[in-house]
């Protein structure tokens, strides 16, 4: 079986011309990334949108590339939308899990529940959210290992975002012995939380008694932060107030037995 020269040079030209076409849509879809960034600077996107749209548009390229070879090379383009619709089908019934996540991401993106760069808690994982992918969400955990957490996941959980707003409260407790002046405690621990200069809101600074327990008196302190100071606002200051309490002579016991042996 021989091969003519007429059909040769239309099969040279058919793949010269697909190969231009391959690159050029490469070159369109980096055009289109380029100027879509800049739209996305000018309207301060979230970066996790971004790069959902990033891949939305180079799927939907790759698939008009793909059609216009088909149809350069004289596949049928009804054969070519049913095969892709057939083939759709089939993927989907496989996929319906990744679909679910698919779906999910959008959500995430539509939604805000967070953005890239929050500290949310979400799902059993406390991190910071790196990237909002198609099928997947990848948090970086505070003891930085990489964890990619199914978007559908996600939306079924309860999502904590740690970052969102600026401002933070924090609360924590410290007992005090009985004998000792407790007005003095609430008032000394008060002034120490008041002189810093990372608190903020110092009118709604509050010291008060949370409970009379079996050796302590257990005083409630509560103050405000903002929230990219909250870690060195609470260790600083419950450290700060253990030394500030013992220089001005009031007791913090510690839990002990007494036992009595009868002879």
């Amino acid at each position: 079986m021989t091969i003519s020269l007429a059909t040769l040079g239309i099969a040279l030209r058919a793949i010269v011309l697909a190969v231009i076409i391959y690159f050029v849509g490469r070159w369109v879809i980096r055009l289109l990334h380029n100027r879509f960034d800049r739209v996305a600077e000018r309207t301060k996107m979230d970066a996790g949108v971004t790069k959902f749209m990033h891949s939305v548009i180079t799927v939907l390229c790759y698939a008009l590339i793909i059609y216009c070879i088909a149809d350069l090379f004289g596949v049928p383009t009804a054969s070519f939308v049913a095969l892709i619709g057939t083939i759709g089908l089939t993927v989907g019934l496989a996929l319906q899990g990744s679909l679910a996540n698919l779906a999910a991401g959008i959500q995430l993106l539509v939604l805000h529940p967070f953005r890239v760069g929050d500290l949310i808690s979400a799902a059993g994982v406390d991190g910071v959210v790196d990237e909002v992918g198609l099928f997947a969400t990848r948090v970086i955990t505070l003891d930085n290992k990489e964890v990619s957490v199914p978007n559908s996941t996600l939306t079924g959980a309860v999502i904590t975002n740690v970052s969102s707003l600026e401002e933070r409260r924090i609360d924590f407790s410290v007992g005090i012995s009985y004998k000792s002046d407790v007005k003095r405690a609430k008032q000394v621990i008060t002034d120490l939380i008041n002189a810093r200069e990372d608190i903020i809101r110092k009118d709604d600074t509050i010291v008060y008694v949370d409970e009379l327990g079996s050796s302590a008196v257990r005083l409630g302190v509560r103050y405000w932060t903002h929230t990219a100071d909250y870690w060195a606002a609470r260790w600083e200051v419950i450290e700060e107030t253990k030394a500030a309490l013992e220089a001005n002579g009031i007791t913090i016991p510690f839990q002990q037995i007494d036992v009595h042996l009868d002879k």
